[in-house]
């Protein structure tokens, strides 16, 4: 257990610097093509984002959740930490 302890922060790298806002990375813009097209395809489900976990802020006032987006072309997943208030303000 002990190993296991040293091990494991020293194991996680981050790869990116934290960021604010959606990355541009993550293309979730629909192309013309696609928009044209009418028809939801695989593709553009992938370019919408996908509800993770989420918690009442101890006080009550917000709601922590997350959001995942993968891109395709590399198979990279991105998490973002969003807040919003109780009252639906922007995230």
């Amino acid at each position: 257990m002990m190993i296991l302890l040293i091990i494991m922060p020293v194991s996680c790298k981050q790869t990116q610097a934290p960021r604010e806002g959606t990355s541009p990375a993550n293309n979730i813009m629909l192309t013309e093509d696609e928009t044209k097209g009418g028809i939801m395809t695989p593709e553009i489900l992938w370019k919408f984002g996908r509800l993770g976990s989420f918690s009442l802020s101890p006080d009550g006032s917000s709601v922590i959740y997350t959001v995942t987006f993968t891109d395709l072309q590399t198979e990279n997943r991105t998490i973002d930490l969003m807040k919003i208030t109780c009252r639906g303000a922007n995230p």
